[in-house]
């Protein structure tokens, strides 16, 4: 399990990182998009992860990780349980998502 601060903590430490609103919740943005929405009363967070690494960490951590559902989760978007996840597990998730980001900006990869 993950508190919601802890969420934002890992996600501001990635590189060129901000905080902004989305519809009124936290998102975390790099290179002029959002990697990371944290939903803080539904104790969850939604990822922007590539359908490769999706499965993958779905496959890891089926308590913890699910599709978002319909098309966004086709495209990767997935849901991450904060009250069922590890910190590791979700640290290493969001490192996929902020460098998906990355390359899609055409930025290093970290």
């Amino acid at each position: 399990m993950i508190r919601n601060e802890t969420v934002r903590t890992l996600a501001l430490a990635l590189p060129d990182v901000e905080e902004r609103d989305h519809v009124g919740f936290p998102s975390f943005r790099a290179y002029g998009g959002k990697f990371c929405t944290l939903f803080p009363d539904e104790r969850r967070a939604s990822l922007g992860l590539g359908p490769a690494e999706q499965a993958e960490v779905c496959r890891e951590h089926p308590e913890a990780f699910s599709p978002v559902e319909g098309g966004f989760g086709r495209m990767g978007h997935t849901w991450v349980d904060l009250t069922r996840v590890e910190r590791a597990a979700f640290q290493r998730a969001l490192g996929l998502a902020w460098t998906r980001r990355a390359k899609l900006r055409g930025r290093p990869k970290r």
